[in-house]
C-alpha cells in the first residue's frame, strides 16, 4: 500500500499551454523538437521557415511546446544579449477565424509585455535593433538601455526615432513603442498594442487621433507584421499555434482552415526572422491540405513531423519522470532501487506499451487509477458525459469570469452565434454582409454587427455607414452588439442621435450581460479542447459531437440560461426601445465611478432622484440600487474598460 497522503503525480495529465512545466523526458518526441531548434536557427540567421506539427489527440503536441519554452529559458545564457534567445508567442487559436489577425496581435502584444529581468522582451528587441545602429555587441546594448532609461532620455527617445523610421514603422506604431519604451501611458499604450479601442481621453494620453475607419482585421494584419520587423537579425520571432481545430465552425468547415493558412503564410512573409509552429491532429490534416492553398502550404509547412506513439522504453521514462516528480514518492523510491517503476510492476508497463495508441495522455490516465488503486483508494465511478460537462463548464465558468474584459465580447459573441446558431437550425454566412459582421438566416434573418468602438469619433462613422444600409437589401434585421461596459459619452452627442435613429428604423441594441459572456466563454473553450482532442472525462476523450448533443438537451442547465437569453434576444423577432440619454448619462456616470451616492449622481447629472432611481431600475441587468440611507447606485455591466466613447 502506498500511503495515501501522497499526491498522485500522473494527475492533471492534460497540458493547457505553453508556460506549463510538467515533468518531461527529453527522449519522447526527440526528432520533432529537434526540427523546432532547427527553425530557431533558420529564422536567426534570417531565412523564415515554418513547421506543422501532426499526431493524434493527446499524443503531446502542446507539451512539446511546453519543452521548447522552457528550453529556451534554460539556455538564454547562450543568447547573443544573455537573457533571450527569441520571442516565444504561444497562441492557443480560440477564436473566430474572422478574427485571426487581431487574436495574434494580442496574443504578440501580451508576450511582448513580459518581463525578463526588469525588462520587457519588446524593450530588449529595441536595445537588439540600437545595438545594431551603435555597432554595438546585444548584450552591451542591453546595457546602454539600461543606463539610458536611467539617465539620458533624449539620448535614446533620438536612437528610439532613428532606429524605427529605419524600419519603415507606421507612426502610430512608433508612438505608442516609445511610450511602452519609457514605462508610460502604459495600460492604454498596451491596449492599443493589443488592438483594444480606446476613449477619447485614452488616445489623447498617447498622442493618437481617433481610429481612422480601417476594418479592425486589417489593422490587426498591418501592425503585426510591423511588430515582427522589430526581431532584427539575430532575435527570432516564433509563433506556437496551438489548437487549430478550434477555428472550425462545424466538422467539415474548410473555410476557417484556408483562413488559418492565408494567415500563416502571410506571417511567414512578413520578416526573415519568423518561424511559425502549428499543432494539428492527424484526424483532420488531410481536411487541412484541401482547404489551404497550394502556395500558402508552402510557405506555413515548409516542414513536416509526426509525433509518433511511444515505444516501450518512452513509455517506462515517462512513468519515472513522474514518480520523480513528487518528493514523497522519490524518497520512498530510494529504498526500492531493484524496482525501477516502483511501486508499478515491470509487467504493468508492458500492458501500457502494448495498448493503442500509445500516446502519452493514454499512458498518463492508467497511471492515475493505478495509483490510486495501490494507495487503497476507493475508486470514483466516472462522471456520465452530461455530469461531466456540466461540471467542466462550472469550473471554467469560475475561472473565466475574472478575465473578461469589454475588449473580448466582440470574439466572444461572434464565435458563439457561429457555434449555437446551427444547433437551432439555423444558417451562418458572412457573404452578402453589406456592413455586417455576420448574417443567420433562421425563422428571422439577422444581420449581425459587433461595434466595439470605445470611442464616439470612431463609432460614429461606423453607425452613420450601418445608416445608409437601413433598411438593408435583404429584409434582414439588424442587431447591434455592443458591450455595455463601453457607454457612449455626453459629449458624443451626433453618435448617440445615429444610434436612436438606427434603433427607430427597426434596428436592435443588444448589450450582453457578464453572466451571458462568462458562460459563453466558457461553453467556447469546452468545445475548443473536444474539437482539439484535449477535452476526457477520466481518460476518454470527449468530442465535439458529444459536447454539442448535451447543448441541444441542455435547456436546464442554469449555467447556460444567460447564454440561452442572449440567444433569444439576438435572434427574437421585437426590438429594445432605444436607451434614452438618462440611461446613457447614469451608465457613462457609473462606469467611471462604479458606485456612487444616489445625492452625488443626481448633482453630477443634473436629475432629480425619482428619475435616476426609475432609470437603475428599469436597467437591473447593468445598475444595482442599495436602498439606504444613504441609497447608493452600483455599476454591475462589469468593470469598466478605461471610459466610454
Amino acid at each position: 500500500m502506498i500511503d495515501p497522503n501522497l499526491l498522485n503525480p500522473f494527475r492533471h495529465n492534460v497540458v493547457q499551454d505553453a508556460w506549463q512545466s510538467p515533468a518531461d523526458v527529453a527522449e519522447i518526441h526527440a526528432h520533432a523538437f529537434k526540427a523546432c531548434l532547427q527553425g530557431i536557427a533558420s529564422a536567426a540567421q534570417g531565412v523564415p521557415d515554418s513547421l506543422l506539427i501532426y499526431g493524434s489527440a493527446g499524443s503531446g503536441k502542446t507539451h512539446l511546446l511546453t519543452r521548447l519554452q522552457r528550453h529556451l529559458g534554460h539556455t538564454r545564457g547562450e543568447a547573443p544579449d544573455r537573457a533571450l534567445r527569441c520571442v516565444f508567442v504561444f497562441v492557443r487559436l480560440q477564436t473566430a477565424p474572422q478574427m485571426l489577425w487581431q487574436h495574434v496581435r494580442r496574443r504578440l502584444a501580451s508576450d511582448l509585455m513580459r518581463d525578463d529581468d526588469g525588462l520587457s522582451q519588446l524593450q530588449r528587441l529595441i536595445a537588439h535593433q540600437i545595438s545594431r545602429h551603435a555597432g554595438l555587441t546585444p548584450d552591451a546594448g542591453i546595457l546602454e538601455l539600461r543606463a539610458l532609461l536611467t539617465d539620458g532620455q533624449e539620448r535614446l527617445a533620438e536612437h528610439l526615432r532613428t532606429t524605427l523610421s529605419g524600419l519603415g514603422l507606421p507612426r502610430d506604431v512608433c508612438l505608442v513603442i516609445e511610450h511602452l519604451v519609457f514605462g508610460r501611458c502604459v495600460r492604454d499604450a498596451s491596449a492599443w498594442l493589443a488592438g483594444e479601442s480606446l476613449p477619447e481621453p485614452s488616445l489623447e494620453s498617447v498622442g493618437l487621433g481617433c481610429e481612422d475607419d480601417e476594418d479592425r482585421e486589417e489593422s490587426a494584419r498591418r501592425v503585426v507584421p510591423a511588430l515582427c520587423r522589430l526581431a532584427g537579425e539575430t532575435l527570432p520571432i516564433v509563433f506556437c499555434f496551438d489548437q487549430v481545430e478550434a477555428l472550425q465552425r462545424s466538422a467539415d468547415d474548410k473555410e476557417a482552415f484556408f483562413r488559418f493558412g492565408r494567415m500563416a503564410a502571410d506571417l511567414h512573409d512578413s520578416d526573415p526572422n519568423v518561424f511559425t509552429i502549428t499543432c494539428l491532429q492527424s484526424a483532420v490534416l488531410d481536411l487541412m491540405n484541401s482547404a489551404v492553398r497550394d502556395a500558402d502550404m508552402q510557405r506555413m509547412a515548409k516542414r513536416r513531423v509526426v509525433l509518433n506513439t511511444l515505444t516501450r522504453a518512452e513509455v517506462g521514462q515517462l512513468i519515472i519522470a513522474r514518480l520523480e516528480s513528487t518528493q514523497g514518492l522519490k524518497e520512498l523510491r530510494a529504498k526500492q532501487r531493484q524496482e525501477p517503476y516502483f511501486p508499478f510492476q515491470p509487467s504493468f508497463v508492458d500492458q501500457l506499451a502494448a495498448e493503442s495508441p500509445c500516446v502519452p495522455r493514454r499512458v498518463l490516465t492508467s497511471c492515475t487509477k493505478a495509483f490510486d488503486e495501490l494507495q487503497h483508494l476507493a475508486t470514483v465511478a466516472a462522471l456520465s458525459v452530461e455530469e461531466f460537462l456540466d461540471t467542466e463548464l462550472f469550473l471554467r465558468q469560475q475561472k473565466a469570469k475574472p478575465e473578461i474584459g469589454a475588449a473580448d465580447t466582440t470574439r466572444i459573441v461572434l464565435q458563439g452565434v457561429q457555434l449555437l446558431a446551427p444547433l437551432k437550425g439555423d444558417r451562418v454566412t458572412d457573404s452578402n454582409l453589406g456592413r455586417a459582421d455576420l448574417v443567420i438566416d433562421g425563422k428571422h434573418r439577422v444581420a449581425l454587427s459587433l461595434r466595439d468602438e470605445a470611442d464616439g469619433r470612431t463609432l460614429g462613422p461606423k453607425l452613420r455607414a450601418l445608416l445608409k444600409e437601413m433598411p438593408r437589401e435583404d429584409k434582414a434585421r439588424l442587431v447591434i452588439v455592443r458591450d455595455p461596459r463601453l457607454t457612449i459619452a455626453k459629449t458624443a452627442v451626433k453618435t448617440r442621435e445615429d444610434l436612436a435613429r438606427l434603433q427607430e428604423r427597426g434596428a436592435v441594441l443588444v448589450q450582453p450581460t457578464v453572466e451571458a459572456l462568462v458562460a459563453l466563454e466558457a461553453l467556447e473553450s469546452l468545445l475548443a479542447d473536444a474539437k482539439s482532442g484535449d477535452l476526457a472525462n477520466d481518460g476518454v476523450a470527449v468530442h465535439a459531437a458529444s459536447v454539442l448533443e448535451w447543448l441541444r438537451l441542455a435547456a436546464q442547465n442554469l449555467g447556460l440560461e444567460p447564454v440561452e437569453e442572449l440567444m433569444a434576444e439576438i435572434m427574437g423577432s421585437t426590438g429594445t426601445p432605444p436607451a434614452s440619454n438618462i440611461d446613457q448619462d447614469l451608465a457613462e456616470l457609473l462606469a467611471l465611478e462604479h458606485v456612487i451616492g444616489l445625492d452625488q449622481a443626481c448633482q453630477r447629472l443634473a436629475q432629480t432622484q425619482d428619475v435616476l432611481l426609475q432609470s437603475a431600475r428599469t436597467h437591473a441587468e447593468q445598475f444595482l440600487v442599495l436602498e439606504g440611507p444613504p441609497i447608493v447606485l452600483l455599476d454591475i455591466a462589469g468593470t469598466s474598460a478605461g471610459g466610454g466613447a
